[in-house]
């Protein structure tokens, strides 16, 4: 049986914990054996050498899925892993050099599998439209700078939006605190001035911080007005984002899908029939669906 190892960023993030047990549940199903996951805790210098160990070793995997914690650096080690005829399937966070060293090297599968981001950003600007019929202001609550994620996902929502839709943006890094610090320093700054009919965030930790912010704002301005301030988020996890939607903690989510599994798929059918399958984009999809969201 194939050995296949798991590597990943953040040991902390609900979503790659979300990815592991999907890969495992995933494996059965496809002839594989997962190995135990490995967690970079968001460090390249810890994530490089879990790449050499799948070398370096007297019995190294047949392949390996990884998410990156940074994806353009780690260059030199996947270069190394295709060297060492270890198979490769990177998930999610997509270096823009890869379709190319993917072409280069024909005697192992380098494979990329990742949600549609703008696509992501697109359903989100369709929540929005849904909540505000009418246009109004909106928060939008960016990931980390310069991240594809957020670039992609940020065109996607700004394409929808349209011209009714005036857009301010705070970061937040993908952290709830970040993002409950940014909004509490947004409110200090303006005052009783910032009118927010909406904030929209790029994912469900960061709306989590938005709806601490705004409970927080409501109680020192003694304004409840500011907690019904209505909130988009992203991942869409069953007991993260979608339990933030059933207990009416936000608005909206978009689920992000499940990249390991498809990772596994491509793997299997290469080592059985010799599939080739380059890249693999994966649509999410709205928590509610946008048909059910109306005008708060």
């Amino acid at each position: 049986m194939k050995k296949v190892a798991l590597l990943l960023a953040d040991e902390e993030n609900a979503y790659q914990q979300f990815l592991v047990k999907e890969a495992q549940e995933a494996a059965g199903r496809f002839g594989v054996e997962l190995l135990p996951p490995r967690f970079a805790s968001n460090r390249e210098v810890k994530q490089i050498s879990h790449f050499y160990d799948c070398t370096a070793g007297a019995n190294p995997p047949d392949g390996i899925v990884s998410m990156l914690v940074s994806a353009e650096s780690m260059r030199g080690s996947i270069e190394e892993v295709a060297n060492a005829g270890v198979d490769c399937v990177l998930v999610n966070r997509i270096p823009a050099f890869f379709p190319q060293m993917s072409g280069e090297h024909a005697d192992v599968l380098l494979a990329s599998v990742a949600p549609d981001q703008r696509e992501i950003g697109r359903f989100q600007g369709r929540q929005c439209l849904k909540i505000l019929p009418d246009g109004g202001k909106v928060i939008l609550v960016l990931g980390v700078d310069g991240a594809p994620s957020t670039l992609e996902r940020r065109k996607g929502f700004l394409e929808v939006a349209g011209a009714n839709i005036t857009v301010q943006e705070l970061h937040g890094r993908w952290l709830t605190e970040r993002a409950e610090s940014a909004v509490n320093h947004f409110f200090v700054i303006g005052g009783a001035k910032n009118v927010v009919d909406l904030f929209v965030c790029q994912s469900d930790p960061m709306a989590a911080g938005v709806r601490a912010a705004l409970d927080n704002q409501a109680k020192l301005r003694g304004s409840a007005e500011i907690a019904k301030i209505p909130i988009i988020g992203c991942d869409g996890l069953p007991d993260e984002g979608q339990k933030m939607v059933t207990t009416k903690k936000i608005d909206a989510t978009v689920v992000m899908p499940s990249s390991t599994p498809k990772a596994l798929e491509i793997l299997s059918e290469y080592w059985q029939h010799g599939t080739r399958t380059p890249s693999a984009t994966l649509p999410p999809r709205s928590f509610p669906p946008v048909d059910e969201l109306g005008p708060r």
